[in-house]
């Protein structure tokens, strides 16, 4: 679906470009850049969506939407989030525009001690990745028109 209306829109340059093969910390963290903010962020390939503190969304100028909270089943139980939207995300020199966030609400660092995030599908999906030998590859998926 994000293939058909990324055609439709004729944003190809945006929704994926760049490759890059990236470092990951021991479990599985990696440097992100989100609309030019550094951040660490948890790989997760069981999360639907980026998703991120409220200090990293203030950092990087993401003004959550608080009229939409969001449930979300983790590890540790339940946490509540609002969407957001990064303009920009960058892993090495792998990037996404306008790519769906959501902010965690109430929890300073929901994620473990100096972790801004975790880097789901939102983003990831934009990608073929590979995750192996203590790095991330990104490469951007093939639009495909029908």
């Amino acid at each position: 679906m994000i293939s058909e209306f990324a055609n439709k829109g004729n944003c190809r340059a945006s929704y994926a470009a760049g490759s890059d093969r990236v470092l990951v910390a021991p479990s599985n963290i990696v440097e992100v850049t989100i609309n030019g903010a550094k951040g660490r962020m948890i790989v997760d390939t069981g999360a639907s969506m980026v998703s991120i503190t409220p200090s990293f969304a203030t950092r990087a100028g993401i003004s959550p939407d608080e009229r939409n909270p969001m449930t979300f089943y983790v590890v540790g139980g339940t946490i509540q989030s609002s969407p957001g939207t990064a303009q920009l995300i960058e892993v090495g020199n792998a990037r996404a525009a306008n790519v769906p966030v959501a902010v965690s609400t109430g929890h300073p660092s929901a994620y473990g001690p100096q972790v801004d995030g975790l880097l789901g599908m939102t983003f990831l999906a934009r990608f073929n990745i590979t995750l192996a030998g203590g790095a991330l590859e990104l490469k951007p998926r093939e639009l495909t028109t029908k």
